[in-house]
């Protein structure tokens, strides 16, 4: 009510301007503070509104602003005045402004028209008093006193007894007068509520009841409603001198003993480590800095937990930890990679490719018991894997990919109960996987390629119903998949399964992959598995949804089956040396052409395909990369192939291609690797092919090729290796040659070659194979051959 009155009611206009930006600046405090952690910031807050309403008190000119704040800042800390004593306070400040106005007999305490007249003179300001009581008031203590003027001890009595107490908590306002003590509202704790009537003057006998039941309630009950107030007032001043005594007695203990409880505290919650005394010096500073009961105990965990892991993965100490805008100030929510929940919990930590060395300190178990989100990959980690990173129980997102973090997985891992994302990909972490990844039913994604995990995969593995991505290639992970991985409900979400590139075995596919429906990506390969091609189960439930199948590099026997041409969605599809052939038939080509048009990569080599490369080639719009190497494919290149804008990689190398490479061959902006070796190309190498400046490999050695090299070839400027050995090549090595400065392999030798070696071959300073020899150069070797030092065959 006071913020939103008008402030044309303060007597000076000097006072008033300046009363009102005091409070405007105060309301702005609060309303600050409702949006931020009172918990933390109360202490202090509560001392800037102190300060704030002192120096109201001392410059403001009327004291019922000062008074009505305090009795707002009082509502705001604790429960709401009671209705009485609110309307007391707004009565007895309105009287106090009209005190001039209204100067009433010492000696008569009552409101009766016996004194109304001397009392209120009948002037404006009077008859604007008189307008603020309600006219039922006036009427019922005017009827009253006219009728029993017996009674009116007993009026100013109640209103005597209401003074007292109001002015014991009150000793700087004034009381109002009987009529204010009339104009109230009593609530009880029962919700009742005793209101004064409108008082009829026709019926004067029963308001007068009424009246005098309402002060009787009150004088009946007047000793435990004083009674409830000092006890309420005994309980709130005991409590406030508990607070008082907690919290200055910890600020005044020896900051030794202090330490000691700290560490003490911290200890019991890693029982097993040797703590971080630097760690506990900064907490105890910041302990000190806040005050007992602002700073909880999580707080300390969570604040010697960062600061530990700090200091143990800069390696450079304190000083730089503050200097390197990790630690701004003693908030940690506000410190580096820290994000905190509305209470100032941490919730995350986020440091991702923050150049952290070192170790993982044990530490990080008690970061915090709210942790769901940690990310430190991409760094420069070493060491193994502390258990006590698994007592973080409420993490459901793990990141530690990207580190040189060895050693095992500890079985503790099973205690992440609600980890859905888990990420130790591309480190060093060996040993066996722990039965404890059956506990993770909640898991998602699980990321642990590139590492050095060894022995057969857990049956309990097959617990993670809710598993979508499993990525475990390039280990050393061998013997079955355990049949218990797809019985039943087992891995029934799985999307995405990578065991390629270890050492897994099996004679017989069996049902494997039976309850599978919604797998995606299927990758097997590089591995040891044996037996008759596919189940037949798996190729009738993936029919649909398959979209990447590799079964490369495996041991496996028989024909390809006919049913992956019907997998219409397919987008990669890596047969290459599966030892599944399709026993030299014509067809494979087209049906793969014309049936599987989503192909985004196709790797057929030594499976035993015939035919030609079909002219409706050109129809793969989306074909990045084209492997069809060690078969027995025949005829020519056809031209389409330049139509394939989006590829970057062509292998046709050891068949029996004859011809030209297509001049269309220049319109593929983006290939990158060329191997077209170990053919019967027989015609010349088009000057189109310069434009491929995107091209690291070209492989053309082993055919008859004749004609000269064209110069173009200097355009490529990012290409790595360069071989056109055993052709039928003439004319000279041009000098454009030197622009190739990235260049690490020429391999031009036992070709018809002549001239000299241009002296700008010293420009390609990476190159480590020089192969000229089988030609009729002549001439002398340039000097700036020296400028190749990085050179380790020449011949």
């Amino acid at each position: 009510q006071l913020i939103n009155m008008d402030p044309s009611t303060t007597s000076s206009p000097e006072r008033k301007t300046e009363s009102w930006e005091l409070l405007e600046q105060w309301k702005s405090r609060v309303d600050e503070g409702k949006g931020r952690n009172s918990s933390r910031n109360f202490q202090k807050e509560r001392v800037e509104i102190e300060e704030l309403l002192a120096r109201s008190k001392q410059r403001l000119s009327l004291g019922k602003i000062v008074d009505v704040v305090a009795d707002f800042k009082e509502q705001k800390r604790a429960q709401p005045s009671t209705g009485a004593e609110a309307a007391l306070v707004s009565i007895a400040t309105f009287e106090e402004e009209n005190a001039a106005v209204f100067e009433q007999d010492s000696e008569s305490d009552t409101f009766c028209e016996d004194d109304k007249e001397d009392a209120v003179p009948n002037s404006p300001s009077a008859e604007e008093y008189l307008k603020k009581f309600d006219s039922s008031v006036k009427a019922a203590f005017s009827d009253r006193c006219e009728a029993e003027k017996e009674e009116v001890a007993e009026c100013s009595s109640a209103r005597d007894n209401a003074s007292s107490a109001f002015e014991e908590d009150h000793p700087s306002k004034p009381f109002a007068s009987s009529e204010g003590m009339a104009s109230q509202t009593i609530r009880e704790t029962n919700d009742s509520t005793y209101d004064i009537p409108v008082i009829n003057s026709n019926d004067k006998n029963e308001n007068e009841n009424l009246v005098t039941a309402k002060f009787s309630w009150l004088r009946r009950n007047r000793c435990w409603i004083f009674g409830g107030a000092i006890f309420i007032s005994i309980v709130a001043a005991i409590a406030a001198g508990i607070f008082t005594v907690f919290s200055i007695s910890e600020s005044k203990l020896p900051e030794e003993g202090l330490h000691q409880r700290i560490h003490n505290l911290i200890q019991k919650r890693l029982p097993a480590v040797t703590l971080s005394e630097e760690a506990v010096d900064w907490v105890v500073a910041q302990r000190l800095a806040e005050g007992a009961l602002l700073y909880t105990d999580q707080r300390a965990f969570s604040q010697y937990s960062l600061v530990a892991f700090y200091l143990s993965t800069s390696a450079k100490g304190m000083e730089f930890v503050k200097s390197n805008r990790m630690m701004g100030n003693y908030d940690e929510c506000t410190w580096y990679g820290v994000s905190c929940d509305e209470n100032g919990i941490v919730i995350g930590l986020q440091m991702e490719s923050s150049n952290l060395k070192g170790s993982i300190p044990p530490d990080i178990g008690i970061l915090s018991n709210k942790l769901s989100y940690l990310n430190l990959s991409d760094n420069l980690l070493s060491g193994s894997l502390p258990k006590e990173i698994f007592s973080l129980t409420k993490l459901s997102s793990l990141y530690l990919s990207k580190n040189n973090i060895d050693g095992g997985i500890p079985s503790e891992i099973g205690n992440l109960s609600v980890l859905e994302q888990l990420d130790f990909r591309d480190n060093s972490i060996s040993q066996k996987l722990p039965p404890g990844f059956g506990n993770l039913v909640l898991l998602k994604e699980l990321y642990l390629q590139e590492n050095a995990l060894l022995g057969p995969l857990p049956s309990e593995m097959g617990l993670m119903t809710n598993l979508r991505i499993w990525n475990m290639s390039n280990n050393r992970v061998f013997g079955k998949i355990p049949e218990h991985l797809w019985q039943g409900d087992s891995l029934r979400n799985l999307e995405l399964l990578d065991l390629s590139q270890n050492l897994l075995t099996g004679e017989d596919f069996g049902d494997f992959g039976s309850s599978w429906n919604k797998v995606t990506a299927l990758k097997l390969g590089n591995n040891s598995f044996r037996g008759k091609n596919l189940p037949q189960k798996i190729l009738d439930n993936l029919a649909s949804s398959l979209e990447e199948l590799d079964l490369s590099f495996n041991f496996l026997t028989g024909l390809v089956p006919d049913e992956l041409f019907h997998m219409t969605d397919l987008e990669v599809l890596n047969l290459g040396k599966s030892g599944m052939t399709f026993e030299s038939r014509r067809d494979v080509l087209p049906q793969v052409v014309s049936r599987l048009t989503s192909l985004k990569e196709i790797n057929l080599s030594n499976s035993l395909v015939s035919g030609t490369i079909p002219s409706k080639i050109g129809e793969l719009k989306r074909l990045c990369s084209i492997r069809l190497d060690s078969n027995y494919l025949t005829g020519t290149i056809p031209s389409e192939i330049g139509l394939l804008s989006q590829l970057s990689s062509i292998q046709f190398d050891f068949n029996k291609i004859v011809g030209a490479v297509p001049s269309e061959i220049g319109l593929l902006n983006q290939l990158e690797s060329m191997q077209i070796n170990d053919n019967y190309l027989n015609d010349a190498i088009p000057s189109q092919i310069g434009k491929l400046v995107k091209l690291r490999l070209l492989h053309g050695g082993n055919n008859l090729l004749p004609g000269t090299i064209p110069s173009q070839i200097g355009n490529m400027v990012g290409l790595e290796i360069l071989n056109l050995m055993n052709n039928r090549l003439t004319g000279s090595i041009s000098s454009h040659m030197g622009n190739l400065v990235q260049l690490e392999e020429l391999s031009l030798d036992r070709n018809n070659l002549h001239g000299t070696i241009p002296a700008e071959i010293g420009n390609t300073h990476y190159l480590q194979i020089l192969s000229l020899s089988g030609n009729q150069l002549d001439g002398t070797i340039p000097p700036s051959i020296g400028n190749l030092t990085h050179l380790r065959i020449l011949y």
